[in-house]
């Protein structure tokens, strides 16, 4: 059995606790609060290899997550289609910031509030959040405690996590389930 999960899902604990049962896990990473250390390792370019993974040319790179005496094995992906969605998303939120800059209104919805800032109760587009952000387009990655299987497999393991999903929201807006 091998478990699988979003960021949301696991957190440092549960993650202690399944290595120490010996339960196998892949999980979504945060990159983005992981050590400036290993940020810097993820954004090396030599840390990667070209690969053809989820029908598109992406870069694939293996790290140790906490050291070299780690269980936990990292592995980050950069793919371009990946990259245009992120960029796409961000650039719908700014449209729909920009007429409601100037005002102090609550501007929290759908990830605004990473881009804005607010001064003397006027809010304004921070352009260095988006600068930041722009970094991490086409991004993503996983934490897994299994060695003995290859990173496009492990992806691909994680990737059918929305199959559960759409079960879940089947049962929750379709057939009325609540848990």
């Amino acid at each position: 059995v091998t478990f699988v999960g979003d960021r949301a899902m696991f957190s440092k604990d549960n993650m202690a606790l399944m290595d120490e049962y010996g339960y196998k896990y892949v999980i979504a990473a945060k990159l983005r609060s992981l050590s400036k250390n290993m940020q810097e390792q993820i954004f090396e370019e030599k840390n990667y290899h070209l690969d053809f993974y989820n029908k598109d040319v992406s870069w694939i790179g293996e790290f140790n997550l906490d050291g070299e005496n780690s269980n936990r094995r990292l592995i980050s992906t950069y793919a371009p289609s990946r990259a245009r969605h992120d960029r796409n998303h961000r650039m719908q939120i700014l449209e729909s910031l920009e007429p409601k800059t100037g005002k102090a209104e609550n501007l929290i919805k759908n990830g605004a509030k990473k881009y804005i800032k607010v001064e003397a109760g006027t809010t304004s587009i921070d352009e260095d959040k988006i600068t930041k952000d722009e970094m991490w387009d086409g991004m993503h990655g996983i934490i897994t405690n299994i060695h003995d299987k290859h990173a496009k497999e492990l992806l691909a393991k994680y990737h059918s996590l929305w199959h559960i999903e759409e079960a879940f929201r089947i049962n929750k807006h379709d057939l009325k389930m609540r848990p």
